[in-house]
């Protein structure tokens, strides 16, 4: 960290005298990006991913302001390791296959029959009658969460079913499906931000979730923790407040961002 500096998300340059949060207004003298959720020039608002790639084509995030930046200062450069959002994205993405890789749902038990017992349990134990075909959630005889399908990340959004009704041997299962779906390069492309969010919708630190995410492995603890810290804070100021604006969150928030790589905030700041 540097006393008093923290990087932009546009460009990585330590030119901002606060933690970007989205409203804070604070405008970059090295890109030109404006730290707003809703800044909108003319009739178009100004996305992350764009202003990222003009920086890096044009040497300017935003065309309006090309006479106003300058080159950074010596204590403004970035660190080396510091990535751009859909780089860091398909960084993250690379390293989930290897990270989960021995992660597995009980002999005999199916992603469909979790599933369909979250979805009972979120209906007060109720059966609603639907069964899914066989294959629509995962291959018929496929036991590894690579092998759910998209139709599988769509059925777990809370309120049908989700991961919030699953035991924590089953969330875990899960966690890497969603998290793949949300690095995956169209996804970050289209700026899909709604997938991300079961994996920490819960109100506070809960007992048996902290319990849970003890026994996972730790470079699984670490890689979630950096995932978090990538959903919550760049590109998306909206996904961002969802965490750090409700108070009742702050120590879920402070919960993760303890399991960070030692050197994370070097490279990208308070997380």
């Amino acid at each position: 960290m540097r006393a008093g500096r923290f990087p932009c998300d546009c460009c990585g340059h330590w030119t901002l005298t606060a933690a970007p949060d989205g409203e804070s207004l604070q405008l970059c003298a090295v890109c030109g990006w404006e730290d707003s959720e809703h800044w909108q020039r003319g009739e178009a608002a100004l996305d992350l991913l764009v202003a990222q790639r003009a920086f890096v084509t044009d040497g300017v995030a935003v065309a309006l302001f090309r006479d106003d930046v300058r080159p950074p200062t010596t204590d403004e450069q970035r660190d080396a390791r510091w990535l751009p959002y859909d780089e860091r994205a398909r960084a993250l993405l690379a390293r989930v296959e290897a990270t989960f890789a021995d992660v597995r749902l009980g002999k005999g038990e199916s992603p469909t029959e979790a599933i369909v017992q979250s979805r009972r349990t979120d209906n007060y134990g109720a059966d609603d009658g639907t069964r899914p075909p066989p294959g629509l959630w995962h291959p018929v005889g496929a036991h590894g969460w690579s092998d759910v399908t998209p139709a599988g990340v769509d059925a777990l959004c809370c309120g049908n079913g989700g991961l919030n009704f699953m035991d924590g041997r089953q969330f875990r299962f899960f966690l890497p499906v969603i998290a793949r779906q949300y690095l995956d390069e169209q996804a970050v492309a289209t700026r899909y931000h709604g997938s991300w969010l079961p994996l920490f919708h819960f109100a506070d630190v809960d007992e048996r979730r902290v319990r849970d995410h003890a026994g996972y492995a730790a470079p699984q603890r670490q890689w979630l923790a950096e995932f978090f810290a990538f959903a919550t804070r760049p590109g998306s100021a909206a996904s961002r407040r969802t965490v750090r604006a409700r108070p009742e969150r702050a120590a879920w928030r402070a919960y993760w961002r303890a399991q960070l790589p030692a050197d994370y905030l070097d490279v990208y700041g308070d997380a």
